[in-house]
């Protein structure tokens, strides 16, 4: 059990506020803390978890998701890399497993269905991986009652700063589908 439970038998008896009032960007915000013993953290260790449980006729100890926080790299002075971690509950079961489905890394890199990004050739900020023997891909779908339908876009410009606009020169290489066996 926790320190601190609410409970009740309507929506305005069991939440928690966190309000902010002040005349500045500033929000309320809610802190997970982590250390061993008043001592550095290590890479892969929990920092903190927010999990959503349901009673299931029998016990409310049957957890349907969860979202990590995890230091994901070196730890050093003043320098934690962290990394976002979201489990769900396959149908059939309440264990949230070892694998989370979907991850942010420390360098921002998106990876669904694994759990730790690799290198393919080069690194991608988009990795989407199973293990299954069910296809798995992609899917772009346009739900629109006009004539357009969905777009994958590539685009190329020489500027190094985001959302700048540079020309592209001479044999630039504007985008590739590169297939790869492993």
């Amino acid at each position: 059990e926790h320190i601190i439970q609410t409970e009740g038998t309507n929506a305005g008896e069991n939440g928690i506020s966190i309000y902010a009032t002040s005349n500045n960007a500033h929000a309320g915000h809610f802190t997970f803390g982590k250390s061993r013993n008043n001592s550095s953290v290590s890479d892969n260790d929990f920092v903190g978890h927010i999990l959503w449980a349901a009673h299931d006729g029998t016990d409310a100890d049957n957890f349907v998701a969860r979202i990590t926080g995890r230091i994901d790299g070196t730890v050093g002075s003043n320098a934690t890399p962290g990394s976002l971690e979201f489990y769900t509950v396959s149908a059939g079961s309440n264990s949230l497993g070892s694998t989370p489905r979907f991850v942010i890394d420390s360098a921002g890199k998106l990876i669904v269905g694994g759990g730790s990004s690799r290198s393919l050739g080069w690194e991608h900020l988009l990795q989407v991986e199973h293990t299954n023997s069910t296809p798995h891909g992609i899917s772009i779908v346009g739900n629109r009652a006009n004539e357009y339908g969905p777009n994958l876009s590539f685009a190329k410009t020489r500027s190094s700063s985001l959302g700048g606009n540079t020309i592209v020169q001479d044999n630039d290489t504007l985008a590739q589908l590169v297939f790869r066996g492993a």
